[in-house]
């Protein structure tokens, strides 16, 4: 679970820098791969709170803190991924996202 957490947070990272890449270079290669990078972040995270869900019972607290970092790395890269959409001008996807958050 530790390692899913680490791994959501680096690939938030690079979606990040990616995104701040396209703005100051305008590469729109630069915005397509911090959406995949956001993409992935929430898909490790939603991975990560299934392995939570499983193993509540057995470690409680840690288990419950390592579930509420994951909420909030998926609301972080949820919402730099809807900042993307919106540069992409896809703003019925930008608001879905926005919507998760």
């Amino acid at each position: 679970r530790i390692l899913l957490l680490l791994q959501g947070g680096a690939v938030t990272n690079r979606g990040i820098t990616q995104f701040k890449l396209f703005q100051q270079k305008g590469k729109k290669s630069c915005l397509r791969d911090c959406i995949d990078d956001f993409e992935d972040a929430c898909f490790k995270v939603q991975s990560l709170l299934a392995c939570v869900k499983d193993d509540h019972v057995k470690d409680g607290l840690d288990a419950l803190d390592q579930q509420v970092q994951g909420l909030a790395l998926q609301a972080m890269a949820a919402r730099w991924m809807a900042v993307a959409l919106w540069y992409r001008k896809q703003y019925s996807e930008c608001l879905s996202k926005f919507e998760e958050v």
